[in-house]
């Protein structure tokens, strides 16, 4: 079992340095097909926390499935990041994560410009996986 005061010591030492790596993520338009605006970003930040990256095109026969809901037309990508400290062939995890956020309201303006108050971040997709994926990166470097 963990002790509260060993994440804690290791939260406070590193907290600045992810919370500057979200708020970078956080200010990349990633909305309307935009995504692989991201892509070097991403991989520079998942290669700094230990992993392989690549980009894989979709399969081709997605299009052909009954339940895809992507365009058939668009050559989409996945990422795929694999964590190589420590892997063997027996014990695996897969995450799964999206890149994009839902296109922008006209309600506000500079939304990927990404703000603190009250001790919160706001910004398109700081409550959606942009902030999730540093928090799942930041329990795999503590752990």
């Amino acid at each position: 079992m963990i002790r509260r005061t060993t994440f804690d010591n290791w939260f406070s030492a590193n907290a600045l340095n992810i919370n500057k790596q979200l708020i970078k993520y956080l200010s990349i338009d990633t909305s309307n097909e935009k995504e692989k605006d991201a892509y070097d970003y991403l991989e520079q930040i998942l290669t700094q926390y230990g992993f392989d990256f690549y980009i894989e095109p979709y399969h081709t026969e997605l299009d052909e499935h009954n339940l895809s809901t992507y365009p058939v037309n668009v050559a989409g990508v996945n990422i795929r990041a694999i964590y190589k400290k420590g892997v063997n062939n027996q014990n695996k995890i897969l995450f799964n994560c999206h890149v994009d956020v839902v296109p922008h309201s006209k309600c506000s303006k500079n939304q990927f410009q990404p703000y603190i108050t009250d001790n919160k971040i706001y910004a398109r997709g700081a409550c959606d996986i942009k902030s999730n994926m540093f928090l799942l990166l930041g329990a795999i470097k503590f752990l």
